[in-house]
């Protein structure tokens, strides 16, 4: 068992309480079948842009001048109980550091693994708040810790380390198979996992990958559906994914009721996928990292 595992989590669908908050659990959950979990959560996209430094520090009402009223802020949230026998995952709200201090901020922040979620905004419109949040991920990577991009995160992460991204004429939302390349044929990320189904839902696709990273998978729409960085020889354990593993059929539901996504939307995602699984893989090589 360990004590308590730390985790950052670019939380950047915070203005959605499913694929934003349930979805942030879903991602984390895995971790804490093995222990307590804590969880700072960033948003860049919403907080003033001098607030942070290399000294990790938690976020006020008053340092996040974009933030959707919708949503009630909260710098620490309540506990969350998680499966019996588990842990308990501790959610603070933490400032995002300017590009300049990341690389210090990692060492003070002593993470076990970075997380980068969805977003309503794209990459290939590109916002101030996206440069450290891309500069976050490119220095976790160079540090070696475990990192996974989700949908949003996926191309950042991509973007970050020389790929690019461009925008389609339209929206791909399905649940539809993947193939695997023979790396991601025996990855750890896809462990058990016969024949890989996600659940997409983007316009913007990542074009090209630096020379940084190998692909896991590919769908018929889009060419890197999942990639890994290596370097030179070394496989690290930070992966993109282009489908959101953490989307199931509950939250669809919801997600429908809510508004956030119209009939035919929810209808075209609606699918047995395999992310509860991936998540619980990427898990796997967090805490194998950090010890049991």
């Amino acid at each position: 068992m360990i004590s308590v595992l730390r985790v950052a989590l670019l939380d950047l669908l915070v203005e959605r309480t499913t694929f934003g908050h349930e979805g942030n659990l879903q991602m984390i959950s895995p971790l804490s079948e093995h222990g307590e979990v804590e969880v700072w959560l960033l948003t860049p996209q919403m907080q003033d842009g001098a607030v942070g430094g290399v000294v990790p520090q938690v976020l006020g009402v008053e340092d996040v001048p974009h933030w959707d009223g919708d949503f009630d802020f909260s710098s620490l949230m309540s506990l969350i109980p998680t499966s019996e026998g588990g842990g308990t995952i501790y959610l603070r709200r933490m400032a995002c550091p300017a590009s300049e201090d990341i690389a210090e901020w990692l060492e003070r922040a002593d993470l076990g693994a970075l997380y980068c979620t969805g977003s309503r905004r794209n990459v290939s419109q590109w916002e101030d708040w996206m440069a450290p949040s891309a500069q976050l991920m490119r220095c976790a990577v160079e540090a070696d810790i475990p990192t996974l991009g989700v949908c949003f995160g996926h191309q950042l992460l991509c973007q970050a380390m020389g790929g690019e991204v461009e925008r389609s004429d339209a929206s791909s939302d399905m649940v539809c198979e993947m193939e695997k390349t023979g790396f991601g044929g025996i990855d750890p990320l896809f462990a058990g996992i016969e024949n890989l189904r996600g659940l997409f839902t983007h316009q913007d696709h990542v074009v090209a990958v630096g020379d940084d990273f190998i692909t896991l998978a590919r769908s018929q729409h889009t060419p890197y559906a999942a990639v890994r960085v290596c370097r030179g020889k070394q496989m690290l354990d930070a992966y993109g994914v282009q489908f959101h593993p953490e989307a199931y059929s509950e939250m669809i539901q919801r997600s429908l009721e809510a508004g956030y996504l119209t009939l035919e939307e929810s209808n075209s995602v609606y699918g047995e996928h395999d992310g509860v699984q991936v998540l619980a893989n990427f898990a796997s090589v967090v805490l194998s990292r950090v010890g049991k």
